[in-house]
Order: structure tokens, then C-alpha cells, then sequence
């Protein structure tokens, strides 16, 4: 308990110092002064003029000294009793002098002190003393000192010694050298008070250095980041589109083959390996939040509980894994297959973070910050959010490393276990839904992911999974507009094996003239969202004289801005994701046509 308490003063302590909010009466003077210089430049100052000087704080602390007499240091301040009357003499008798001003009184031991205040920051710590002296016009009482030194137990011919040699002073002498001790108080006050307010600015500037450094170092992380995902959007466009010519030609052949035959095994690797591709590619714009999404207001609690049989899949019989709902809605605004996304990849982060037997806790909460709390909190944002939380007791995040798990292909894990995209992902979709993200983790000791939604106000819909229907197949008439000439023809050969009537046009001027001629036989307008020239929407504006009521469907290999504010596409626009299938090319259409 003793400890605590020192621990705490010295605290307070630290804290008055080095903080502009401090309390200075927390200080004691010992804490402010340079006691070894004070000491050393009054002895100088003892040795030219024979006049003494004491330095002591309002506890009785004795911090400088100079010149005082025998009486004092061998005899006054030795005996309990006599020190006791110093001690009362040094405090008591200096409660209440005013700064600037000086007291003369007979101590308790019959000698005259006179003491002038020292205050630092309007709070008094401490006195400057001139002391144990006569003045000349006056005459000591001998007798009382004689009654001291039976009262005490000194040996009387020695007090008595010791009492003359006590200095005798005229009364012009003292108002001189209290005169400059007055000046010499207000210097050390002011000096002292200096030093704090120094102290607390240097502090205060390290501290506003070290936020500043922790803003650029946020700011250079940011751009960083920004300049990845947009690198990142750009190499995804230019391989979705090559996916998708290998990934449509690859599903025709296996229309076409017989499937006995060994090719047809070889096109079946193929296959995965363009869904694998595409896959990676739809993760990098995530992160890159340029994946085009249909938000929906969801309860994440229902949302997250409809993922828990996979995730228990995915983590292994080893693994517990345990659900623990808030007992409110927990509403939010964005697409469901993105709650999936960010589940799957940070539950097999745990599973792998864990290497065995152990615990992977989700959980969900409302959650409210205001600006207060994001001044003082990096990385949080005011206002109402849902709390989605993923733990685990696996081995840890050191700390270097924390910093660097949300870039692109980044990771700790040994080649061929990790693309490294899986936390860059989560953290794309997070800040695409306008949420962020922290995570708190020690080795050894565990992780948990803390991701906050905004919350929605909306009454939620539900979201079912069900499995891929046969598509249906068709006989009108469809637009297919698409500047790239592989994937024009693919898309063309996809369409008509679903019965679909194709008219193939490879840039916007030729489907405005397209138009113009088949006008009346046209049902869907199917074009590429980024032409050289015109942009999938212009090109539907365009063609909206020509055939009033015309259904669109965009397609994209990069991002849907053109069609959509910031990835999220309006209400009643259809959109497909390059590379595509032939079952989702097959439904897509199929949903635009019937919903016309």
C-alpha cells in the first residue's frame, strides 16, 4: 500500500510538471528548484559577505544552507525538543507573508529569523531565511539561554560560547540584505516558475510532434493503400477480361466434348483454375473498392448466423466456435455476399492463427462514438455504428506487423498456404460500406477484430441462399455492345446457345446505328461499361429516343462508377461482373428481360 502511494504522489507529480493541466500545489519546492546550484552559488556568496542564508520548504525541509551558527547546527537542531522549535519556527511562523514582503520574529530558541515567501505559479512552497542573529541595539537575554541549556541538557559553557558568537547586526545591515534576499525569492520564484512552464511547452511539443508523426504515418499508410487498390483496379480489369475468354471458351468446349474423353478432365482444371483466378481478382477489388455491390438492409445477426455452417466447415471439428449475438437488431446497409466475404476470410484467418485445438468467438453489438472520444481515438468515427467482432486464442500478431496485414499480399504464412489478400479484402469492403476496422492482438495471446458498420435505420429484408436454378432460355432479340473483339464474339457465341437473337457490335457508333435499323426488334441492350468514346450509360442515354423503355444490362471488368454512385448500383439496374459463367450470363439476362 506504502508503494502504491509513493507511486501515485510521484505520478501527480510528473503529471504537474509536464502537464499544462497539472497542479502545481502537487510540487513540493525540492521538486522545482536546482537545490545543488542554489547551494553552491550562496556559499559563494557567504564566503564575500559572512551573511548565511536558509532555503526550506513548508514541511521543514532544509534545502540550502549557508553560514548558519554552531548554536543552531550543534546544539538547536540536535535536540528533539529545541529541533521541534525550529521546526514550528521555519512553518508556522511563515503561514500567510505575501510575496515581496519580508517578516522579522524571535524564533522559538530566542534568536531573531526574518523569511520572505517563495511562490511558483500563485502557490506558496517555501521561505528564504536570514537568520540567527542579534541586532546590535539590543542586549541577549542570558538568563533565558542559560534555562535553554538546563531545559535541553546542553553543557551551558559551551551554549553560552556558542551564543556569542551569534553575529550582531545594525538594523540598516538587515534591511540591506533583505532587501537583495527579496529580490533573490522573486528570482528564484519566477526562475523556477520558468522552468515549469518550460518543461510543460517542451512536453506539450513532443507531444504534438509525436501526433503529427502519427498523422503522416496514417497518411503515407492511406496513400499507400489508395495507390495500391488503384493498381490493384487496374491490373483486375485487363485479367477479367482475359478470364473471360478463357472461362466462357473453356464451358463451350465442355458443351461440345464428350465427356469420356481425357480433354474433357483437362478442360475441367482449366476451369477452376479461371474461377480460382477470378476469384483473386474479385478480392483485389474488393480491397481496391471498386467490386461493384447491391446493398441491402440486413440484420448482421440473422445475416451472420446463416454463415455459421459454412464457417464451421471451414474451421474444422478442432476449432469451437462460438456465436454470441447482441440481443438488438443489428442493421446494416450492404451487400450480403460481402458479410460472407469478410466471415470466411477472417474465420480461416483464426483457424490458421491457431494451428490446432482452440476458440474462434463472434460476436455483434451496437456501438455509438462521438467526437470527443474520435479526437482522442485514431482511426474511429463519430456516430452509430454495429459492432461486428471476430477473436481468437491462436498465436498473436506481433506488433511490427500489425501495421502491414491489410496490404495486398502481405502475409506471414509459408509459400502456397496464403495469397495474402484475405484481411485486404475485409478491409476494402469495411471502408467501401463507409465502416473501419481495428484489431488488438498480443503473441501468444490471442486476436480479435473489431469492424464497425454504420447502422441502418430501415427495416431489414431477407436474403435467401438457395442454389443455382436451370437458367431458362430465351428468343429475343439482344444489343451486345463490347469493344473488345475476343469478348464480343464470345459473348455473342454464350447468347445464342441460349436461343437468343444477337446483334454483335464493337464500339457505341455501331450500335447506334444497329439500332436504328432493328429498332423494333430489339429487347435488351447488353453493353460494356467503359468504351473508348462513350461510356455504357451514354451509349443507353443515346439510344433511349431510338427505343423508348429499352432494358440494360452493364457489364464491367473493373468498376461500375459510370452506372453506379461509389460501387453501389441504384435500384433497378442491372449489372454482371466480368468474368462471367454461362449459368450467371444465362440468369443475369434472363432477370433483366423478365422484370421489363
Amino acid at each position: 500500500e506504502a508503494l502504491k502511494e509513493s507511486e501515485g504522489r510521484v505520478r501527480l507529480k510528473l503529471e504537474a510538471i509536464l502537464s499544462p493541466d497539472g497542479d502545481i500545489g502537487e510540487l513540493d519546492l525540492a521538486d522545482i528548484i536546482d537545490a545543488q546550484a542554489t547551494q553552491a552559488i550562496m556559499d559563494d556568496f557567504y564566503r564575500i559577505t559572512n551573511i548565511g542564508i536558509g532555503l526550506i520548504d513548508l514541511h521543514g525541509m532544509v534545502l540550502v544552507a549557508t553560514g548558519w551558527q554552531d548554536i543552531c547546527t550543534k546544539f538547536h537542531r540536535v535536540h528533539p525538543e529545541s529541533y521541534r522549535n525550529c521546526n514550528e519556527s521555519d512553518t508556522l511562523l511563515t503561514v500567510g507573508h505575501e510575496p515581496g514582503t519580508f517578516t522579522a520574529y524571535k524564533c522559538k530558541n530566542n534568536l531573531w529569523d526574518i523569511s520572505t515567501p517563495i511562490v511558483v505559479g500563485g502557490k506558496h512552497l517555501g521561505n528564504l531565511f536570514l537568520g540567527q542573529f542579534f541586532y546590535e541595539d539590543e542586549v541577549p537575554e542570558y538568563e533565558a539561554f542559560r534555562i535553554q541549556a538546563r531545559t535541553f541538557g546542553f553543557n551551558e559553557d559551551e551554549y553560552l560560547e556558542a551564543l556569542d558568537r551569534v553575529p550582531r547586526w545594525n538594523r540598516e545591515t538587515v534591511d540591506c540584505v533583505m532587501s537583495f534576499y527579496l529580490r533573490l525569492a522573486s528570482l528564484i520564484s519566477t526562475v523556477s516558475y520558468s522552468n515549469l512552464k518550460l518543461a510543460q511547452a517542451l512536453e506539450e511539443r513532443k507531444r504534438t510532434e509525436a501526433e503529427r508523426e502519427n498523422l503522416l504515418e496514417q497518411l503515407n499508410q492511406v496513400q499507400k493503400m489508395e495507390s495500391v487498390g488503384r493498381l490493384a483496379g487496374g491490373v483486375a480489369h485487363d485479367f477479367n477480361n482475359m478470364l473471360g475468354v478463357i472461362l466462357g471458351h473453356t464451358e463451350l468446349a465442355l458443351m461440345k466434348a464428350d465427356q469420356s474423353q481425357p480433354l474433357c478432365s483437362d478442360l475441367h482444371e482449366i476451369r477452376k483454375a479461371a474461377e480460382r483466378s477470378a476469384k483473386l481478382v474479385r478480392q483485389l477489388l474488393a480491397f481496391a473498392r471498386k467490386e461493384t455491390i447491391a446493398p441491402k438492409v440486413l440484420d448482421l445477426n440473422k445475416t451472420v448466423e446463416g454463415t455459421l455452417v459454412m464457417l464451421r466447415r471451414l474451421i474444422g471439428e478442432d476449432i469451437e466456435l462460438a456465436w454470441l449475438p447482441g440481443v438488438r437488431e443489428c442493421l446494416v446497409n450492404m451487400d450480403p455476399s460481402q458479410v460472407d466475404q469478410i466471415m470466411a476470410n477472417l474465420c480461416v484467418n483464426a483457424r490458421d492463427a491457431i494451428g490446432g485445438v482452440g476458440k474462434v468467438i463472434i460476436e455483434t453489438a451496437h456501438a455509438v462514438f462521438d467526437v470527443e472520444y474520435c479526437l482522442n481515438h485514431a482511426g474511429y468515427v463519430s456516430g452509430e455504428f454495429v459492432l461486428l467482432a471476430v477473436s481468437d486464442d491462436g498465436c498473436g500478431i506481433a506488433k511490427e506487423t500489425q501495421d502491414k496485414i491489410f496490404e495486398p499480399f502481405f502475409t506471414t504464412k509459408a509459400v502456397g498456404e496464403g495469397t495474402g489478400l484475405g484481411l485486404a479484402t475485409v478491409f476494402g469492403i469495411v471502408k467501401q460500406n463507409n465502416g473501419f476496422i481495428n484489431v488488438y492482438s498480443e503473441p501468444d495471446h490471442g486476436t480479435t477484430f473489431k469492424i464497425y458498420l454504420p447502422r441502418h435505420t430501415a427495416k431489414a429484408v431477407f436474403v435467401k441462399s438457395d442454389a443455382p436454378e436451370p437458367v431458362k432460355r430465351g428468343n429475343e432479340t439482344i444489343l451486345l455492345v463490347e469493344d473488345e473483339p475476343e469478348i464480343l464474339e464470345l459473348g455473342k457465341i454464350m447468347l445464342e446457345n441460349f436461343g437468343y437473337t444477337v446483334l454483335a457490335a464493337g464500339s457505341p457508333d455501331e450500335a447506334i446505328n444497329l439500332a436504328a435499323k432493328k429498332a423494333g426488334e430489339i429487347n435488351l441492350l447488353m453493353t460494356d461499361v467503359v468504351m473508348p468514346g462513350m461510356n455504357g450509360r451514354e451509349l443507353a442515354e443515346r439510344l433511349a429516343p431510338i427505343i423508348p423503355d429499352l432494358t440494360c444490362l452493364f457489364m464491367s471488368g473493373y468498376t461500375a462508377d459510370v452506372i453506379a454512385n461509389r460501387g453501389v448500383l441504384d435500384e433497378g439496374v442491372y449489372f454482371i461482373q466480368k468474368p462471367f459463367s454461362l449459368q450467371t450470363l444465362g440468369s443475369k439476362v434472363r432477370e433483366a428481360l423478365d422484370n421489363k
